[in-house]
């Protein structure tokens, strides 16, 4: 997934087996970027799930809760982005 998209010339971060408070960091992150110089935003989430939720290092964490960094009132540069979320739980 890395080497595709940086091919695709995404800027690419990777974050190996996050807790649940690293993982809402890098949302944080993201949702505080200045977003304006880019045409859209890819999260990919590899991890173990259910039900709606993946399987941080410690917890539990809703799937949607990750979309809600990323609404137009929290995170303004990216109003009217192409936002793309891939999950894959098993």
């Amino acid at each position: 997934i890395e080497t595709l998209f940086k091919k695709l010339r995404f800027e690419v971060e990777v974050n190996v087996d996050c807790n649940r408070k690293q993982l809402e960091e890098a949302c944080l992150r993201y949702q505080n970027m200045d977003h304006s110089q880019y045409g859209a935003f890819v999260c990919c989430i590899a991890a173990h799930g259910n039900n709606g939720c993946i399987y941080t290092a410690d917890s539990e964490y809703e799937i949607i809760k990750i979309m809600t960094f990323f609404y137009d009132d929290v995170c303004p540069t990216m109003k009217n982005k192409i936002k793309l979320f891939f999950v894959n739980c098993c």
